[in-house]
């Protein structure tokens, strides 16, 4: 059986995104000219949407929840956050862009706890061709197409 987790990867991978009006706003495609706003970019897709900081919207949306549990989730959610790194660029036209995950990290932090992104494999990699946003599937994805 498949985790939700594997389902939810697989369905994102075969995404394509795209946001015409902040391309638009920002000069086009071209405006994709350094990593730093390639990464920007990718942070307002669908691809980049962190669980535990949608699990503090959602509390805050439904006033269910008292505030030390906010607190305690959103402290959750800030210690689990992703780190991006470009991983290869061709300004504007192609970014490819690592996630490493804080558990990734951790594991090969450098000192004062940073990641070393550079030491580990990233959990998932992003393209962005000409300000279309790609996920590149995993290896589950890929040997399950071939069957």
């Amino acid at each position: 059986l498949h985790s939700l987790a594997s389902i939810m990867a697989d369905s994102l991978a075969s995404l394509v995104w795209r946001d015409d009006r902040w391309l638009a706003e920002n000069g086009g495609p071209q405006c994709l000219a350094s990593a730093d706003i390639a990464i920007q970019y990718l942070q307002g897709s669908p691809f980049t949407r962190d669980e535990p900081a949608r699990a503090v919207s959602d509390m805050m949306m439904s006033g269910g929840a008292s505030q030390q549990q906010l607190a305690e989730s959103a402290s959750l959610a800030s210690q689990k956050r992703s780190i991006y790194k470009v991983l290869h660029e061709q300004p504007p036209h192609l970014f490819v862009i690592g996630r490493f995950d804080p558990s990734d990290a951790s594991a090969s932090a450098g000192s004062g706890g940073a990641p070393a992104p550079s030491s580990a494999a990233p959990a998932c990699v992003f393209y962005i061709v000409d300000g279309a946003v790609y996920m590149a599937p995993n290896l589950h994805a890929v040997v399950a197409s071939r069957t």
